[in-house]
């Protein structure tokens, strides 16, 4: 093509499949290119080799999903991002995708087994997105940025290094991003002297000590006095060693250095404030 006249702009050619002998980057469209929604890359299942995803190049994407990134030149109301440029220099460049998920899965749904597409991947990660809201405490619990944020923490990285044009920042995570969104401690920092040690502050550390355990490839620890009721159960010395061993061993299984603690050896010493507040940070740096 030439242009007979007036500025030159940034034209869509879409193929739908069909292959051009040049093309560029950037097919992905529509309202999965909206600056606030989550375009989400199809994994096919079956590279996960009937377990859990690799990483890597041993999951690429489906060659039909939509590659990033997007260009935009017109703001929601309509007027344009940078008017009177609409070339490759003008608008507004969108990271897109956001994340992969897997298609080519199994449903119940007649002539849907296998179930392959961006159809298919898209409601995992919203059922992952689901499963993050159910653990932080509700529907309004999270907010878009920080569950965004999780995300891209926990992100399994495929094709190139980071976050990229295919697949965005990687797989999504279940294990990992439901290990980062807790409902916040009660009593969020105990003070010596002040704060008595309870039930919820064992019980809470427990739960997440276990998720990111499983998140690392481990089984829940079995703890002493598995069952803790408010006013009558009495916090031990072991309790907080078990937390300690539970916690280091998911650092170690995740492939990361495990914490130190005040008091190392707790025979004979009084819980304090001090270890209850080391555990919880530990556990949300790893979270």
């Amino acid at each position: 093509m030439v242009l007979a006249n007036g500025s030159s702009r940034y034209l869509h050619l879409n193929t739908h499949r069909g292959r051009l002998a040049i093309a560029t980057s950037g097919q992905i469209s529509g309202h999965a290119a909206a600056a606030n929604a989550f375009a989400v890359a199809a994994i096919n299942v079956g590279t996960a080799g009937g377990g859990a995803f690799t990483g890597g190049a041993t999951n690429p994407v489906e060659f039909f999903s939509s590659d990033g990134p997007r260009r935009i030149f017109y703001g929601a109301g309509g007027a344009p991002i940078t008017p009177g440029n609409f070339s490759a220099t003008g608008g507004q460049l969108l990271q897109k995708p956001d994340v992969a998920a897997a298609d080519c899965v199994t449903t119940a749904t007649p002539g849907f087994s296998p179930f392959c597409g961006t159809s298919a991947a898209a409601p995992h990660a919203a059922a992952v997105a689901a499963l993050m809201l159910q653990a932080a405490g509700g529907p309004s619990s999270l907010t878009r940025a920080q569950i965004r944020a999780a995300i891209d923490a926990r992100s399994l990285d495929i094709e190139a290094p980071g976050v990229d044009r295919d697949s965005g920042s990687g797989i999504m995570d279940a294990l990992g991003v439901i290990g980062r969104v807790h409902p916040p401690f009660t009593d969020p920092v105990l003070s010596a002297g002040s704060t008595v040690a309870r039930e919820i502050h064992l019980r809470e550390l427990r739960a997440r000590v276990d998720a990111q355990r499983v998140r690392c490839h481990l089984t829940p620890f079995d703890w002493t006095d598995p069952s803790l009721a408010a006013a009558f159960t009495v916090i031990k010395a072991v309790h907080i060693a078990e937390l300690r061993t539970a916690l280091s061993s998911a650092y170690t299984a995740c492939g990361v250095s495990p914490p130190t603690y005040t008091d190392t050896n707790l025979a004979g010493v009084a819980v304090k404030a001090v270890h209850f507040n080391e555990l919880r940070n530990a556990v949300v740096a790893l979270e």
